[in-house]
């Protein structure tokens, strides 16, 4: 198969992978991905795609990705996880309704029950 992107690991680079490795102190798939960038070198032991995949237990297109992030973008983000484009969680209330329920929280106590619900904003609090 060819591949257009051909991992070249620094001895820096190598000395950085196989501290983490060793180490053993960080995430698992920082470590998978160190371990799958350190056999995919060219300078290593010149894994194919499907061999580092079949020896960490993964698909061959992460390590595909993993080879494409290194040469693109560098070692610390083929390290990480790419990050989400969108939060994992619409916000329920922003800043304003924030400002207000602490100003809530923190105030004088009232005479009477509060809903808080109403007082904050409509159709916070509520089900949907």
């Amino acid at each position: 198969m060819f591949k257009n992107y051909i991992v070249r690991l620094s001895q820096e680079e190598r000395q950085t992978l196989k501290d983490l490795v060793s180490t053993g102190i960080e995430a698992a798939y920082k470590i998978k991905h160190a371990n799958i960038l350190l056999n995919i070198d060219v300078n290593g032991h010149r894994w194919t795609d499907e061999e580092a995949a079949a020896a960490f237990s993964s698909h061959r297109n992460t390590v595909a990705n993993l080879r494409e992030r290194l040469v693109n973008v560098g070692l610390e983000s083929a390290l990480n996880r790419k990050p989400s484009k969108k939060p994992p969680r619409q916000q329920v209330i922003d800043g304003e309704v924030e400002a207000k329920l602490i100003a809530l929280h923190c105030g004088e106590p009232l005479d009477r029950p509060l809903d808080t619900s109403q007082t904050l904003s409509p159709g916070v609090g509520t089900k949907r």
